[in-house]
């Protein structure tokens, strides 16, 4: 059964330019155009749960209290020659902090391997008013997916 979750402070968005390479973390990546911005909304994976259950999150990294964060997913799969498609329904979080993340969906890396799954996000706040943000279907875990950058525009 899916909980709605809260964390403060647990997310950090590194800009490109500013990572390494998993193969090799002494050794930074190249400079690519654009690579030192930040994310303003963003996705990403948190903390499993279990060996098989992995959270995904929205974070907030704005300086602004977000009135609403609304969400949900959709997404399809083939059984045999039949494709079946699911949605859920919408849900929301009120008053959401800077910093702060919201939990909007759990992945099970055994059932939902074969599943193509994308996120809707909505956020409602004084400054941005509404706007809406959906993500690529992925058939994997996102680690990460960026839908606002600090300088408004939607990736």
């Amino acid at each position: 059964m899916f909980e709605q979750k809260r964390v403060m402070n647990e997310f950090e968005y590194v800009p490109f330019n500013d990572r390494s390479s998993k193969y090799d973390p002494i050794t930074p990546l190249p400079p690519r155009k654009g690579g030192d911005r930040k994310a303003t909304f963003w996705l990403a994976a948190g903390e499993n749960e279990s060996n098989l259950i992995t959270n995904i999150y929205f974070i907030n990294s704005s300086d602004e209290i977000l009135n609403q964060v609304i969400y949900s997913t959709s997404g399809m799969q083939t059984i045999d020659d039949e494709v079946s498609s699911s949605a859920s329904k919408e849900l929301s979080y009120r008053d959401v902090l800077p910093g702060e993340a919201v939990k909007i969906d759990e992945y099970d890396a055994f059932y939902d391997s074969d599943i193509l799954v994308a996120y809707y996000v909505t956020v409602v706040s004084d400054k941005v008013g509404r706007v809406d943000y959906s993500t690529l279907t992925s058939k994997q875990c996102i680690h990460e997916a960026v839908l606002q950058w600090e300088d408004g525009e939607i990736a």
